[in-house]
């Protein structure tokens, strides 16, 4: 699949901004716990000029975040690229280049674009080696690791995604790959121009208070927390503009109010990452993006050429099935059907 861009993006939650500053973001009784998501506007619109592009942290593989070199420099820390082996057979981490395995190379990727568009330094030292996570209630949470000349670094990686490995050497620090959940896979449809396969990662951040979340003022022109609620109503209106695996995982977030309730989620995606690559259908009255296990979804998609199905005479509604895994466009409205019995809802 040499027609896409490798890339990755880090899906990063912490406790709401009603909860910033308390001791326990939840109680022993497990009262509802809210959280916010890290949403990155770019200096990038539509077409119409009107609304910007929201995105999470992330952006595509450099050479420097498979050099061979990392895999030293974690063995320096005692951690073994066997023990953390990656553990999925998804196509993109099949990769026989050279370097570090994939699964290491992408969460490299992911933790480097978010210390370039964000500041958000993702990484342990070798003060954090111990098990700090004794009040952690999220299978997989990471801090930000303050450094001196915290800024001048980020403006050496910017200039050169290399100087994230001298960063990592020179701070005596490793990027927090450890604690990266594998979330989902995407392919970008074949009818775009500029094509990704991309993974998407997810992971907590406990220490927000100690963390200056800043846009890199290039790609990015602000850098919020909002709930997964407030993503998506600002998408329907149309003030932002979500992509749809973008929204798809936004909306797959917003019903999660209690820690049991997202490490359920965070241990379900980990062991069903899918791929997943939309094909349209074109009705009378918007778009539908098929997703795999949809009845209507084709049996042999062609990743190359486009491959719309067209229903101009059919509405949106009158196009629905008993099996149904989809997004339906409505404007910037989108909604999700799916009545896949193994949809592995929590």
């Amino acid at each position: 699949m040499s027609r896409w861009k490798e890339a990755s993006s880090l899906i990063i939650t912490t406790a709401s901004k009603s909860k910033v500053g308390k001791k326990s973001p939840i109680t022993p009784n497990h009262e509802k716990y809210n959280f916010d998501i890290l949403a990155l506007k770019k200096n990038e619109t539509l077409p119409s000029g009107n609304p910007q592009i929201c995105v999470f942290p992330g952006g595509s593989l450099s050479i420097a975040d498979s050099i061979q070199d990392w895999e030293g420099l974690f063995t320096e820390f005692g951690l073994s690229l066997k023990c953390m082996g990656n553990g999925s057979r998804l196509p993109i981490f099949s990769s026989n280049r050279e370097g570090v395995p994939r699964w290491l190379s992408l969460k490299i990727t992911a933790i480097r674009e978010t210390f370039e568009e964000c500041g958000l330094l993702l990484c342990k030292s070798i003060g954090q080696l111990p098990s700090e996570a004794t009040d952690n209630v999220l299978a997989k949470s990471t801090n930000h690791l303050a450094i001196d000349k915290i800024d001048s670094w980020r403006q050496r990686v910017l200039e050169d995604p290399y100087q994230f490995f001298s960063l990592c050497e020179s701070c005596k620090c490793y990027p927090d790959v450890e604690n990266l959940v594998l979330w989902s896979n995407w392919l970008t449809p074949s009818h775009m121009n500029e094509r990704f396969d991309a993974v998407f990662y997810f992971t907590h951040l406990r220490n927000l208070n100690l963390a200056n979340v800043t846009p890199d003022n290039k790609e990015i022109s602000s850098a919020e927390w909002l709930s997964p609620k407030e993503l998506l109503d600002l998408s329907n209106r149309g003030d932002i503009f979500l992509k749809p695996p973008q929204w798809y995982e936004i909306n797959s977030l917003q019903s999660i109010e209690t820690f049991d309730g997202l490490n359920r989620l965070i241990g379900h995606k980990s062991s069903n990452c899918h791929l997943w690559m939309p094909v349209r259908i074109h009705a009378s009255d918007g778009e539908i993006s098929l997703l795999p296990g949809d009845d209507m979804y084709p049996d042999d998609v062609d990743p190359f050429f486009p491959t719309p199905i067209l229903r101009k005479g059919q509405t949106i509604s009158s196009l629905r099935c008993k099996k149904m895994h989809r997004m339906e466009h409505f404007g910037p409205r989108i909604e999700i059907l799916d009545t896949r019995s193994d949809s592995g809802s929590v």
